[in-house]
C-alpha cells in the first residue's frame, strides 16, 4: 500500500517483517584468487600455458588458445612431471 508523506509517496507493505538476519542469505566468504603468469610459456599437448591461480583450492592453467586465456584444471592440462618440469625450469 503506498503511504503519503510531506515530501514523497512511499511502499508499505503490511505482511508481517521478518529479520533481516534471517531474510537476507549468508554470503560464503571466498578467499581472493591468486595468479601468477609465467615469464616462460611452456607448450604441453593441450597448448600454450601462461597462467596458474589458485581459485577455491582448485590449481588451474590459462592456456592461450584463444583471444583471451581460458582457465583449465591444471591436471587435465598437464601431467605432474611436465608441471615439475615447468616449475623448475623458471616459471
Amino acid at each position: 500500500m503506498f503511504v503519503r508523506h510531506s515530501r514523497a509517496l512511499v511502499w508499505r507493505d503490511e505482511a508481517p517483517t521478518t529479520s533481516a538476519a534471517s531474510a537476507a542469505p549468508r554470503r560464503r566468504h571466498l578467499p581472493p584468487v591468486q595468479v601468477i603468469w609465467a615469464r616462460k610459456p611452456w607448450r604441453c599437448a593441450a597448448g600454450i600455458c601462461i597462467a596458474v591461480r589458485l581459485r577455491g583450492g582448485e590449481l588451474e592453467v590459462a592456456l592461450r588458445d584463444t583471444p583471451s586465456p581460458r582457465w583449465v584444471p591444471a591436471a587435465r592440462a598437464l601431467s605432474p612431471r611436465e608441471a615439475d618440469r615447468w616449475a623448475a625450469e623458471g616459471f
